[in-house]
C-alpha cells in the first residue's frame, strides 16, 4: 500500500480506501454517486484530513473511461445486480486504469461473477472468497503482458 494510487471506486463510506490511506498510499481518489453516501464520505475524509478534492466524481463509468493516469490499485464494490462487472469489463480488460502490476479488488453479487474463461491472459486471480451472496475476487496484471 506505501506509496500506492489508489481509486475506490463506489466508494460509500470511504472505508477501503481509507484504510489505504492510512496504510501509506500516496494518493486516494473517491468515486460516490449516492448523494446519502457522499455526505458521509466528505465527513469522513474531513475526519480523516484527507483532502475534499480527493472526492473527484459521482460517475463511475465515466470516470473509468476518463481515467487521467493509471492506479495501483482499484477498489470495485459496486451495487449488486446492476450489470456494473459487466459494463466495467472491457474497460478495465483494455485500458490504462491499471498500473504495471496493478491490483484490482472486485466484489459482486454470485450472478454477476465474471467467468474466469473470459479474464484476459495478462490478469491473474490471486485470491477470492465470499459471504453469503457476495463474492470478493482480487486480481493482478502480469507486467510483461501489460496492455497486450
Amino acid at each position: 500500500m506505501a506509496g500506492a494510487r489508489v481509486l475506490d471506486l463506489f466508494a460509500g463510506s470511504g472505508a477501503l480506501g481509507l484504510e489505504a490511506w492510512s496504510r501509506g498510499a500516496r494518493e486516494v481518489v473517491f468515486v460516490e454517486k449516492s448523494p446519502q453516501h457522499r455526505q458521509l464520505l466528505s465527513r469522513n475524509l474531513a475526519a480523516c484530513g484527507v483532502a475534499a478534492q480527493q472526492l473527484a466524481g459521482t460517475d463511475a463509468w465515466g470516470y473509468l473511461q476518463h481515467c487521467p493516469r493509471p492506479f495501483d490499485i482499484i477498489f470495485a464494490d459496486p451495487p449488486f445486480d446492476q450489470g456494473w462487472p459487466t459494463r466495467m469489463a472491457p474497460i478495465l480488460w483494455n485500458g490504462q486504469q491499471l498500473a504495471a502490476e496493478g491490483w484490482l479488488y472486485l466484489e459482486t453479487s454470485a450472478a454477476e461473477r465474471w467467468d474466469d474463461t473470459a479474464i484476459p491472459n495478462h490478469w491473474r486471480t490471486y485470491r477470492r472468497g465470499r459471504c453469503g451472496d457476495s463474492h470478493h475476487i482480487l486480481y493482478t496484471i502480469l507486467p510483461e503482458h501489460l496492455h497486450d
